[in-house]
């Protein structure tokens, strides 16, 4: 299924392995015609007492994103802006409140989470080794 395409760089989606608690899961993939430059995980959340982040987040269903990667030559061309786009789309059509997702300060992914509109849930780190926090962007 593709999902949307701009100038030489196709979003298309592919079904993963669902994990308790998770009714839907897709892997978003940014095409540069048949090689695969990007990606990101897209998880519809139903069962929040399975998961390890349901203390944090108030949605009883909510999309979880995980393992966006863009490939280092197409990296700050857009690539990343859209495959979150399109994650945030998928996570509209199937009726969720919210995304949220883990991410690490100070780095280009949190940058990128931030100036679309993604807050910080959890002030603090979610474990005393990790170094990620929470992020959500309540969807309209």
């Amino acid at each position: 299924m593709f999902l949307c395409f701009s100038m030489t760089v196709m979003i298309a989606a592919r079904a993963l392995e669902k994990s308790p608690g998770v009714d839907e899961a897709l892997a978003l993939l940014a095409l540069d015609g048949a090689a695969e430059i990007g990606r990101v995980e897209v998880h519809k959340v139903s069962d929040p007492e399975r998961q390890v982040l349901h203390a944090h987040v108030e949605e009883r269903t909510y999309a979880f994103l995980t393992n966006l990667v863009v490939a280092t030559h197409r990296r700050r061309q857009g690539v990343g802006t859209r495959l979150m786009l399109a994650a945030e789309d998928q996570a509209r059509g199937w009726h969720l409140p919210s995304i949220v997702l883990s991410a690490t300060p100070d780095t280009p992914a949190w940058r990128l989470y931030r100036n679309l509109g993604y807050s910080e849930i959890v002030p603090h780190k979610l474990s005393p080794k990790s170094t990620s926090r929470l992020l959500k962007k309540t969807l309209h």
